[in-house]
């Protein structure tokens, strides 16, 4: 199955892109990350997502964020571990192929990210006399690029 970005990249040369599909992570917790680095210059994306590992900074929930609570000097966050640590795996991947191709890091801007659903798995095994609630694995498709700009 071939797979491509959601959008088209001005030039091939100047950019640099990873994606991971089926992520074992929650789709709206990606999302926010993912809303939470776009922009930003790759070592200060890195240094946040970091940040959020080592519990010093949180991720700002701005659109899914009901029953989410508010942390200091910010409105609603989460430290959303499981999630960071697969979006920074897929930072460092965009960054190796930027360093492949030549591009200077220093200029380097995350210019484009997206979150989709992904596959849906079924729960295995069986429940006692099929009681209880059936728990979904929730799955992500993560895509970043990253665009050195002049």
């Amino acid at each position: 199955m071939k797979y491509s970005l959601s959008i088209k990249p001005k030039d091939l040369k100047l950019c640099a892109q990873a994606r991971c599909h089926n992520v074992a992570t929650s789709h709206k917790d990606a999302l926010e990350v993912a809303n939470a680095i776009r922009g930003l210059k790759l070592g200060k994306a890195e240094a946040f997502l970091n940040d959020v590992i080592e519990h010093k900074r949180a991720v700002p929930y701005k659109k899914k964020n009901k029953g989410v609570a508010h942390r200091a000097g910010m409105g609603s966050g989460k430290y959303s571990d499981r999630t960071v640590k697969f979006v920074l795996e897929i930072l460092l991947n965009a960054k190796a192929t930027a360093q492949n191709k030549g591009l200077d890091l220093s200029k380097t801007f995350v210019t484009h990210t997206a979150v989709h659903r992904g596959l849906f798995k079924k729960p295995r095994g069986s429940r006692v006399f099929a009681k209880g609630p059936a728990h979904h694995a929730r799955r992500s498709n993560i895509e970043m690029m990253l665009e050195e700009r002049t």
